[in-house]
């Protein structure tokens, strides 16, 4: 009797023992996360939001919310939020809306640009712009 009551005690300290380690265990701080790393979701939300942005600002013919958004997509240092293609068409469509591309010179501009969300708003806005 005497030792399945030291084999009963032996097994409810070791759980007891597992269990507090456990507990323990969890009440570590985990290590915080840089907030200029994005996971693959919020990347993929700046991604669709930067295009969206950039998409209503090129078709109002805002200028600065296109600046402010080329400062942002330009300033995320650890990530590309746009892709080339998408950044260089920013940039023209906002040359195109301050004036300082000349209009003989956008369809050559529009030409060196392959592919991209923002290519046929910038194109539109540039063609448009030079009627």
């Amino acid at each position: 009797m005497n030792r399945a009551r030291f084999g009963f005690g032996c097994s409810v300290a070791s759980l007891g023992v597992v269990l507090l380690a456990s507990a323990c265990q969890d009440k570590k701080p985990r290590p915080k996360r840089d907030p200029a790393v994005l996971d693959r979701m919020e990347l993929a939300a700046a991604r669709r939001v930067g295009l969206e942005t950039a998409v209503a600002a090129i078709e109002d013919g805002d200028l600065k919310r296109l600046q402010m958004l080329a400062k942002w997509a330009r300033g995320r240092a650890q990530v590309i939020v746009f892709e080339p293609d998408d950044m260089k068409s920013l940039d023209l469509a906002i040359t195109c809306l301050d004036g300082s591309l000349p209009r003989e010179a956008r369809a050559a501009a529009l030409d060196e640009i392959k592919s991209g969300k923002l290519l046929k708003p910038t194109r539109d806005a540039c063609l448009e712009e030079a009627e």
